[in-house]
């Protein structure tokens, strides 16, 4: 009997709830992973909330202590044939990973990172400090990436032999829940509400509707992040052009209650100004609904323009206002494109084909080594 490949996850898990925290959790829970390999789990997260991710403190830099040393010592006393790391490409918790990775290097470990986000050439432009310690961190790594649309943020790093790509994946939706009740004119944004996700531009063009005197109704589903200052704007914008009857905020949203906005909803919106997969479309595409985003990170590869949906130019609120009234203005035109939406979903992005591509690419890392 062929012996299992032992590997130790270090990954970020839940609390709080992002992107990468979620697949690593369903990567954790994933039975074929599980029988494939010998694992074991180490939770890289520091962060208690979403409003805590990007900032430094006393406490956050003692629990990175706590996990560089455990890590550390789980690799010294323990062989493994692989070391898999979710590597934050920036801010302060790409200090944190970086030294831990140089830390599992020096005692021998072999690294392979899976990234979830990009920013990585643009940071490592900022002094010679930075410059090589990527440089360093980057060394003789495998990279596990979301789509070959992100390579360009690594390529100066790392050669393209070295580079494998998983699409993200998600549970497809439960049977009572895809048999939906999708309101004609509701629109559904869900993430966080900050800056950088393009909800402001949201209300933007929502206002133009309004002058146009097209009806619509927008629920926003989703923490607000952590500048007070950002939403006191939003929600003064909301107030002045009068849009309180056509805009509601619902705070964060999960499980059974989640899937409601989606089987209320008739067509998804994330204007995001810095994304790279969004799990939040691929729900939207599983619930059978047409997406208007933008061509941030691998969009494009998820978001087909005039197929699935459509893609629209970042901080453009006319350009988005257009989008909206064309899917808001033609039911058979939003249905054509929701149906496309989960035949894509269905081919490409369930948690079934995601786990099969994650173990694949596994496997190959590891016959690199053997």
């Amino acid at each position: 009997m062929k012996t299992r490949k032992k590997i130790l996850f270090v990954i970020q898990l839940p609390p709080p709830v992002h992107g990468a925290s979620m697949v690593n959790k369903m990567i954790s829970e994933s039975l074929l992973v599980n029988t494939t390999f010998q694992c074991k789990y180490i939770n890289l997260t520091t962060a208690k909330d979403v409003k805590d991710i990007g900032k430094g403190d006393i406490k956050k830099l003692f629990r990175s202590i706590v996990i560089w040393i455990k890590a550390v010592k789980t690799v010294m006393f323990n062989r493994y044939d692989l070391v898999y790391m979710t590597l934050s490409p920036h801010g302060p918790a790409f200090y944190k990973d970086g030294i831990l990775a140089l830390l599992l290097k020096i005692v021998g470990a072999r690294l392979a990172f899976h990234l979830h986000g990009k920013g990585v050439k643009e940071n490592s432009k900022k002094g010679i400090f930075k410059k090589n310690l990527y440089k360093w961190v980057f060394r003789n790594v495998e990279i596990i990436h979301l789509s070959p649309l992100l390579y360009f943020d690594i390529n100066h790093l790392v050669d393209k032999s070295r580079v494998c790509y998983v699409p993200n994946g998600i549970p497809n939706p439960e049977e009572n829940i895809i048999n939906k009740k999708h309101q004609q004119n509701n629109i559904l944004y869900l993430s966080n509400l900050q800056e950088s996700k393009g909800s402001f531009t949201l209300v933007q063009a929502a206002r133009i509707l309004k002058e146009q005197s097209i009806d619509f109704k927008i629920d926003f589903v989703g923490k607000w992040h952590n500048d007070p200052y950002y939403k006191q704007r939003l929600l003064d914008y909301v107030a002045k052009y009068e849009l309180v009857d056509r805009v509601s905020f619902h705070g964060p949203r999960y499980g059974k209650e989640k899937q409601t906005y989606f089987q209320n909803a008739s067509f998804f919106v994330l204007p995001t100004k810095n994304d790279c997969f969004p799990l939040s479309i691929l729900e939207a595409m599983s619930h059978e609904l047409p997406v208007v985003s933008t061509r941030q990170g691998a969009i494009p590869e998820i978001v087909e323009d005039n197929y699935n949906g459509f893609l629209i130019d970042e901080n453009d609120p006319k350009d988005l206002a257009d989008a909206l009234a064309r899917i808001l203005s033609n039911e058979s035109l939003r249905k054509k494109m929701g149906a496309n939406s989960f035949s894509k979903f269905a081919a490409n992005y369930t948690v079934s084909k995601f786990e099969n591509n994650f173990v694949n690419v596994l496997n190959q890392i590891l016959e690199k080594h053997t």
